[in-house]
Order: C-alpha cells, then sequence, then structure tokens
C-alpha cells in the first residue's frame, strides 16, 4: 500500500530524472502493536555486501523495464526470495540504485520471509551461496548468517 496519498507525486520527479536504473525508498512497517511500526530508512548509496545481511521492501522498489528485459525475470525457483536474487543479480550486473529518500510504501510484517521456516532458511542457503564466498559466509559473526550456514566454513 502506498505510505499516503501523494506518494506517486513525490516519487515521479525521481523516476523522471534518471534511466535504466533500480529506484529504492524507505518503507513504512508495520506490526501488530502501534508502539513497534517505525519507517525502515535505507542507506543512500548501497554495495553487493549490504544484501548479505539485509534487503530492501520490494514494496518501495522500481524497476526500469529495460532492466528485465537485459537481466530476465525474477526467479520462480525462489518461492521466498525472488525479490533479493533480482536486487543481488542487477548490482552484481553494476546497475544503478538510486534512493529515494523517504517512505513509499507501508506493508504488515507479518508474511512469509518473516517466518523462520527450513524453507526458507534453504533459500536462503542456496541465494547466498550464489553470490558470496565461502569466507563471506561462514566466517561471519552475523547472527542472521550463523543462523543459515552456522559456525566454521566447511573448508576449515
Amino acid at each position: 500500500m502506498l505510505y499516503d496519498t501523494d506518494t506517486i507525486e513525490r516519487i515521479i520527479p525521481f523516476l523522471s530524472n534518471h534511466d535504466e536504473c533500480v529506484f529504492y525508498g524507505d518503507s513504512y512497517r508495520l506490526f501488530d502493536t502501534p508502539e513497534d511500526c517505525f519507517i525502515k530508512t535505507y542507506p543512500e548509496t548501497i554495495t553487493k555486501d549490504f544484501f548479505l545481511t539485509n534487503t530492501l521492501g520490494h514494496q518501495s522498489c522500481f524497476i526500469h523495464h529495460k532492466l528485465f528485459k537485459r537481466h530476465g525475470p525474477y526467479r520462480t525457483d525462489f518461492k521466498i526470495v525472488s525479490d533479493k536474487e533480482k536486487w543481488l543479480k542487477l548490482i552484481s550486473a553494476k546497475e544503478k540504485f538510486y534512493h529515494i529518500p523517504f517512505a513509499c510504501s507501508k506493508f504488515r510484517m507479518n508474511g512469509v520471509s518473516r517466518n523462520k521456516t527450513p524453507e526458507l532458511k534453504k533459500e536462503k542457503f542456496k541465494l547466498l551461496t550464489q553470490y558470496f564466498s565461502q569466507e563471506q559466509l561462514y566466517n561471519s559473526n552475523e547472527p542472521y548468517l550463523k543462523d543459515i550456514f552456522g559456525q566454521a566454513s566447511p573448508c576449515n
């Protein structure tokens, strides 16, 4: 859902100034209790490493149609993390990402990608091993990565 009634009007100037890129805006995250809700603000610049432990709120992202022609559609073998795979594919291909510095959408934080299911863990494992080195994945101190990959590299 759009963050506010004027969201589209506020986004148009950003979309008009650049061609063949990805725009990502901030997003308002809705939880069950109002005091838990907040605006997720993304960094002005993101790199591939950002996606090692983060992702973008796809509800606030806009991908130019030419990028789909160049890099293909979302991968259907990823039922839960296909959006993150698309961001990794595009940033790995050196496509440009531009930040929209305000909330563009609001969405509930109770979707399938929030539930820690075995299927989600399997997809994250498959995705991250395609885009990052074993050293980055297995030797990280990030709890998120330790949950998926364990404590130490299988090469040690």
